[in-house]
């Protein structure tokens, strides 16, 4: 860290309180050594692996760095092992390598067939002061040998009168390997061994659901069987189920008749030769019943064609195959009997009515052929969005097409997707459910024979045909910018078209037809496009002038034939604008700023900056007629040393209609040294402006001009009773608001402090770029990680929170006046000193909601009941000085409060005491949390003395002058607006604590 440290004093607000530096320099904390390594500390590799089975009892968990660990770190909370069930494990952890190793010993052997977390919390040190940042779960299994039960099952022995619609349920007492799960190990079965085919599925691991592809018969005995042994379903560890299992049950009487619903082909087609004609029913039908009594195929002289009988796995279609081809140019005539001597379902139950269906059998005996595939087979670098498509010589038969003739495939097994046919019924369309995953071999089958897909004549695929393709490997879709906007209207006479793309595509996919232009009447409009900027944009620059007041389109291709990105994924579809041409040309330039890391006019000028990491940010505006170009945004920088063109620079740059971001990367670091940057910027007429130029100085950043080298750990006490009453203050915050009550009838203050500290905590990480559990959220993390308890071994900052103003009268309550001031910490610039103890009461540092709520009651007392303010609205119902019910005294409570209440199951009045208490409780933690962040933001470095009165630097008061109201780090802030507002960093505080800015 930085080695120089400023003091200020402390200045009062004007709205409700001003957070600021306090004087004096901050000392204590622990282990505050002078590190020299940067970044976080990183877990190498771990034993037992990750989810591993079958570990002996008497292992130990080792794990390597790449820094050498403070062993108080890692003893004192920073590591534990635990059962899944969350009960902890002692043991001793010993030191190796130097001390990049560590390895816990559990006292005693571990328990068999148990399954184990072994936690790397956040704040795991090194001796360089630097910390693990992230959590790690190592999730193992002890040695088990046990195999896995039966413990319930929703069919009994000897079970009468079963539903035979309805799915079993098998449920074991630990999980199961979804791979030892298939037709041999449970399956269904008659009393007579004949089998009965069902789709398994594992639910939460421990539940087999067993759902029997056709109907039961009813009124039939059937057993279901787990196999036992070597044949057996096993568990994780790959114990076998130990011995057979099975229920004998009878279903359910079934009395209901079976009914035909359709017939393939339609009545009127002139059917193939080899047309096989299909039954469709509303339940499962006996395919064995279909006799020359129940089913005929006859021609017009009575003959009767030998019929081969199959059906879909829910036989609910029967399909009938003859044994010869049809004569062509005869009719023929299928009668399905009904009644008694009709066909069965699986009960017995006859066809309650029959059918008599006539067709003339055509000429058409040729099978449909493949003319054409998407992505074409052995394909690579296929889009994630992909459709396959398979495009035939005829058009197919709708009934045949569906998910079982056509099926997309990955390693895993068939891809969730619809199937759907297009272009008069001539292609195949297979939709899938979600973009296909990366970098991954797909196959896509369409299945051919009798059961496969087939022209409208009735004449089946010969053949399967199989399509082989490789994604891109690319996780993200491209997308484009059309510029004019869809619906404009007025567009200058002088304009061109642009379309631009955030990344660059494939200049070889550009083709003539890729992008054209036509009249609203379709009439084209010839032109030329033109590969401008890296591959990243299409500019259409018509050829003769654009007729005034003309409506136009223009079309950019998307899908499989249009523009690609280089990694192969393109558009989902076509982009199509309409515009409609004005009368005048366009003749006003726009404007155009230029910046770095967005700062405003006022604070851009004479930066230091890093090497690489900040960003470059443009900015342009056509208020006229809004029709800025981005496509020709141009950076244009000057310095010693080689800089990146102007294309370069677009081609990796962060672009949108209004404005351009480029991040400098590390791997075109800048040279130290002075720097001219220039912007330019047209509108979609040709007209350019320039941006005024700013100058800025890279230098490389020395300890004492950052903030950070590693993430800094903030403990953030809660614990804390300064004013010596037997309770934490920031318990007595919550007691006067309501939240909490002094006998805790119903056990419920445990709760509510937690929900009110880690509602701060989550408010505060989200002012500093992070998740509410502090997890980092990538680019835009701040290093700054909050710990509500002491991070034994880790270099950190202490700041108090809960209670008064240390420096105002003690023991004030309701209606006392308060000091305005919400809270003081030691002001740090560059945070030279990571062990901060921003608890003190002489001077008060900390932060003071206490001072908070006397303000705000104070408010309410002089204003209710002629007027209710914001603050009165949330807690008149909860501060018992104000009349409330707190939480823990309120009839359902109990229940509100509970981890588990579910709201939409909720009666009206515990609806609407669970909002009154969260609500408030969202207010009361937003609030602190803001104020949180402004405090720990003064003690890294926000914000210091300086000449810019606008700047980083801000003004005497430490405080951002001409600070906006929803600014962190504004002098004063109000309730409403800390509740109501999006709070945020200005633009240099949030730069410097990303370290894309350096201190001079």
């Amino acid at each position: 860290m930085g080695r120089h440290r400023n003091a200020a004093l402390a200045l009062a607000g004007a709205l409700v309180a001003a957070s600021c530096g306090s004087g004096g320099g901050g000392t204590g904390g622990s282990n505050g050594a002078s590190p020299a390594a940067s970044g976080d500390l990183t877990l190498v590799e771990h034993l037992p692996a990750a989810d591993a089975v079958q570990v002996p009892l008497d292992a130990v968990v080792w794990a390597r760095f790449d820094g050498v660990l403070v062993g108080e770190s890692v003893v004192e909370e920073g590591a534990w092992l635990a059962t899944a069930a969350g009960e902890r494990v002692p043991g001793s952890f010993a030191f190796e390598n130097g001390g990049r190793e560590v390895r816990f010993t559990p006292s005693a052997a571990l328990q068999p067939e148990t399954d184990y977390v072994f936690t790397f919390s956040p704040f795991v040190s090194d001796t360089a002061g630097r910390i693990l940042a992230e959590r790690h779960d190592v999730r193992f299994r002890t040695i088990d040998h046990t195999p896995p039960r039966l413990i319930a099952s929703s069919v009994a022995d000897n079970q009468t009168g079963v539903d035979r619609l309805a799915p079993f349920e098998l449920t074991f007492d630990e999980p199961l390997a979804p791979a030892s799960l298939d037709e041999t190990t449970v399956y269904l079965r008659d009393l007579f061994g004949g089998s009965y085919p069902c789709a398994l599925s594992l639910v939460d691991g421990t539940k087999v659901v067993v759902a029997p592809l056709a109907d039961l018969a009813g009124d039939r005995r059937y057993r279901l069987i787990v196999a036992g042994g070597t044949r057996g379903p096993t568990d994780r560890a790959g114990n076998v189920f130990a011995q057979s299992w099975s229920a004998t049950f009878r279903t359910a009487v079934d009395t209901t008749a079976p009914r035909l619903l359709s017939v393939w082909p339609p009545v009127g087609t002139a059917i193939s030769p080899h047309a096989c004609p299909e039954l469709f029913f509303d339940e499962s039908v006996d395919p064995a019943s279909v006799e020359p009594t129940t089913v005929t195929l006859t021609d017009a002289h009575g003959n009767a064609a030998h019929l081969r009988v199959t059906a879909d796995p829910d036989q609910r279609r029967l399909r009938l195959v003859p044994s010869a081809p049809l004569p062509k140019g005869a009719t023929v005539r299928l009668e399905v009997a009904g009644g008694p001597s009709g066909l069965t379902d699986l009960s017995g139950n006859p066809l309650a009515s029959g059918t008599l269906v006539e067709w003339t059998v055509g000429s058409d005996d040729v099978p449909p052929a493949v003319v054409g595939t998407l992505p074409s087979d052995r394909e690579a670098r296929v889009s994630l969005n992909v459709q396959p498509t398979i495009t035939f010589d005829e058009p197919l038969d709708r009934v045949a097409v569906h998910g079982g003739s056509v099926v997309l495939r990955d390693g895993h097994g068939p891809v969730a997707a619809r199937v759907t046919l297009a272009d008069g019924d001539t292609r195949i369309v297979v939709e899938p459910d979600d973009h296909l995953r990366r970098d991954t071999e797909y196959v896509c089958t369409v299945y051919g024979g009798p059961a496969g897909i087939r022209d409208r004549a009735g004449n089946v695929l010969a053949r399967d045909v199989v399509i082989t393709f490789r994604t891109a490997d690319d996780a993200t879709l491209p997308d484009v910018i059309l510029l004019p906007g869809d619906g404009a209207a007025a567009v200058p006479t002088s304009t061109h078209l642009s379309a631009l793309f955030d990344t660059p595509f494939d200049p070889a996919t550009v083709t003539d037809d890729v992008m054209t232009v036509t009249t609203r009447d379709g009439v084209p409009v010839a032109g030329r496009v033109e590969v401008l900027r890296a591959n990243r944009t299409l500019r259409f620059v018509p050829r003769d002038p654009w007729t005034p007041g003309g409506w136009y389109r223009v079309t950019l291709r998307g899908g499989p034939e249009g523009v690609r990105e280089a990694s192969g994924n393109w558009l989902a579809g076509d982009r199509v604008h309409e515009f409609r041409i004005g009368f005048q040309p366009d003749v006003q330039v726009p404007s155009v700023r230029v910046s770095l890391n967005a700062a405003a006019d006022a604070r851009r000028d004479n930066m230091q900056v890093p090497p690489s990491g900040f960003t470059v940010d443009l900015f342009a505006q056509d208020p006229t007629d809004y029709a800025v170009d981005p496509t020709s945004f141009e950076l244009l920088l000057a310095g010693p040393g080689p800089t990146p063109t102007a294309d370069e620079i677009f081609a990796r740059a962060t672009v949108a209609r209004d404005r351009l971001q480029w991040k400098v990367p590390a791997d075109a670091a800048l040279q130290p040294g002075e720097y001219e940057l220039h912007a330019r910027a047209s509108d979609l007429s040709g007209n350019l402006a320039v941006a005024r130029s700013i100058r800025f100085t890279v230098v490389i950043p020395a300890a004492n001009k950052v903030p950070f080298e590693r993430t800094h750990v903030v403990w953030v006490r809660t614990d804390l009773d300064r004013d010596g009453n037997g309770r934490s203050d920031f318990f007595d915050d919550l007691l006067k608001l309501g939240f909490v009550t002094a006998d805790d009838p119903l056990g419920l203050n445990e709760r509510m402090v937690e929900i009110l500290r880690d509602g701060v905590i989550a408010q505060a990480n989200r002012l500093f770029g992070r998740a509410a559990d502090g997890s980092g959220l990538g680019d835009g993390t701040v290093a700054i990680r909050f710990t509500t308890r002491r991070p034994p071994g880790v270099a950190h900052m202490q700041i108090a929170l809960g209670g008064l103003d240390p420096e105002g009268p003690p023991r004030r309550d309701y209606g006392a006046e308060s000091t305005g001031v919400l809270g003081r910490a030691y002001f740090d610039m560059y945070n030279s000193q990571v062990n901060d103890l921003n608890i003190a009461s002489r001077p008060g540092l900390g932060v003071f909601p206490g001072e908070l709520f006397l303000f705000q009651a104070g408010i309410h007392q002089r204003v209710f009941p002629a007027f209710t303010t914001t603050f009165a609205r949330r807690f008149l119902n909860l501060a018992p000085a104000m009349g409330g019910t707190p939480v823990g005294h309120g009839p359902h409570d109990a229940a509100v409060v509970a981890p588990g209440f579910d709201y939409v199951a909720a009666t009206p009045e515990q609806r609407v005491r669970f909002d009154a208490v969260f609500r408030a409780a969202d207010d009361w933690a937003t609030a602190v949390g803001i104020i949180l962040a402004h405090e720990v933001g003064h003690a890294v470095g926000l914000v210091a003395e300086g000449p810019s009165p606008f700047g980083l630097h801000g003004d005497a008061s430490l405080h951002d002058e001409g600070a906006g109201v929803a600014d962190v780090m504004a002098p004063a802030v109000g309730y409403d607006s800390l509740i109501s507002l999006d709070y945020a960093f200005r633009d240099l505080d949030l730069a410097y604590l990303r370290h894309r800015l350096v201190l001079k």
